[in-house]
């Protein structure tokens, strides 16, 4: 009798433990449930959210200073630097993916960038010193633009496509309205015929040929109706750099090769029919592969920048066809106005269209140098929240544009370095000149350029 009381309350002890145990994993069970269906329900949310950003990016034609929800999904992969400098004009917003490349049209109105974000944008150059700044995009469908180049007349603008290793035409036209209008015609696209990724492309300011290179040895010279005139093997290894002298009758590359590369494209004065291509210039100086090079626009002055950690300024407005070298005017060391560490393989070097100012980025930082004087101003430190990825100037030289490789802003900047500098030469030219009107066409420039030093607070 006892026996069986035992047994009896061991099984009932064990009974309401099994109960114990079944309720408390029921409700483990019902509040993981609740959690996942709640976060399966957010994230849901938050593809729809994405969803209508994206829509809202795309149906967004000329926001100008407007602010997107696309914008806020990608804050959280960048760094975003908020910046003040009496040196910095404005700051250009909208694009939602990394700025790929920058060029001003010849005529100064437009800034060019093209971003992975598949669109390219001819932003408003008047507009830069106000609030708002408006422009107009160009969408690339499926693929996105990695270069930019402009025509002569600046009514149409070239761009490389990166997937589809490709050129692209488009036009530019304005509307009733005085706003201006893009269009292209993707079945005029040019012959896929580079097998690696287009890194430069340009248009010459002849207007007789277009130029594309590649990431491995090749440069096509190009018919503006997309027709193979020549191919150039530049026997660099790989190329880094391309561009049209803004003469538009050289063609020059830098690569892993420690020199600087041109050919003369050649036409028929008499009919105007392609001719030839040949070789014209070398700048021989550096010791290290030359990653980045700029001409000025009279095509008279080259800066070049070295993995070796040297810049050099170079005077090729000399007689190639008769054998005669360019000279080498100047070498500096760049690695020594930055502070450590220095990223010997990267970073970019542009002179500006009037040939008094070079500037040269390195990481997140970058500096203008007098080429006359060669003084440095101030060292512009972190103005990017990415290591900067291109440098481009306004045909007036008044102003230095520069993009960030990921955080997805462009930056105009004042130019009073050089400002100064081209004061300095007008001074010294009006001293030397005999003609009224030549003597009075450089006091203007004397009066135009001391106002403009003093509206930027330089004296």
């Amino acid at each position: 009798m006892g026996d069986d009381t035992v047994d009896g309350s061991q099984v009932i002890s064990i009974l309401a433990l099994t109960a114990f145990l079944g309720a408390f994993v029921l409700a483990i069970l019902v509040i993981f449930n609740k959690k996942k269906s709640s976060g399966d329900e957010k994230e849901e949310n938050g593809k729809q959210e994405d969803l209508k950003a994206e829509k809202n990016e795309a149906d967004n034609v000329n926001t100008g200073g407007k602010k997107s929800s696309t914008k806020e999904k990608f804050k959280t992969k960048s760094k975003d630097v908020v910046l003040s400098h009496p040196m910095l004009l404005t700051t250009l917003k909208g694009h939602t993916g990394r700025v790929t490349h920058l060029e001003f049209s010849k005529c100064g109105t437009y800034l060019g960038s093209c971003s992975e974000d598949r669109t390219v944008r001819l932003w408003t150059a008047k507009d830069f010193d106000k609030k708002d700044h408006k422009y107009v995009r160009a969408n690339v469908d499926l693929d996105h633009a990695n270069a930019v180049s402009f025509s002569p007349d600046s009514r149409a603008f070239v761009s490389s496509l990166a997937v589809d290793n490709t050129i692209r035409i488009f036009k530019i036209s304005k509307k009733k309205d005085g706003l201006a209008s893009v269009s292209s015609d993707t079945e005029n696209d040019f012959p896929k015929i580079h097998k690696t990724e287009i890194i430069d492309v340009g248009i010459s300011s002849t207007g007789k040929f277009i130029m594309s290179a590649s990431k491995d040895t090749t440069i096509i010279i190009w018919s503006l109706k997309g027709e193979v005139l020549a191919k150039i093997d530049t026997l660099l290894i790989y190329n880094s750099h391309a561009r049209v002298s803004p003469s538009g009758t050289l063609v020059a590359a830098s690569g892993f090769a420690s020199d600087i590369k041109m050919w003369s494209v050649e036409f028929d004065k008499g009919n105007g029919s392609f001719k030839q291509v040949s070789r014209a210039l070398e700048l021989k100086g550096h010791s290290a592969a030359v990653h980045s090079f700029s001409f000025s626009d009279d095509s008279k002055r080259v800066a070049s920048m070295s993995k070796d950690g040297t810049w050099k300024l170079w005077d090729v407005d000399v007689n190639y066809q008769q054998g005669q070298e360019a000279y080498l005017l100047f070498t500096g060391s760049y690695a020594s106005y930055f502070p450590e560490p220095i990223k010997l393989d990267a970073g970019s070097i542009s002179i500006s269209p009037d040939a008094f100012t070079v500037a040269i980025a390195n990481g997140k930082s970058f500096i203008l140098i007098d080429t006359i004087a060669k003084d440095t101003s101030d060292l512009l430190e972190d103005v990017h929240g990415d290591e900067i990825n291109c440098l481009t100037w306004s045909p007036d030289s008044r102003m230095l544009i520069s993009s960030g490789s990921s955080d997805r802003t462009i930056r105009v900047w004042h130019n009073p370095i050089g400002a100064r500098a081209f004061l300095d030469d007008l001074k010294q030219k009006l001293s030397k000149v005999k003609s009224d009107s030549h003597k009075e066409r450089i006091e203007q420039q004397i009066k135009d350029t001391k106002f403009y030093l003093k509206s930027i607070g330089e004296s």
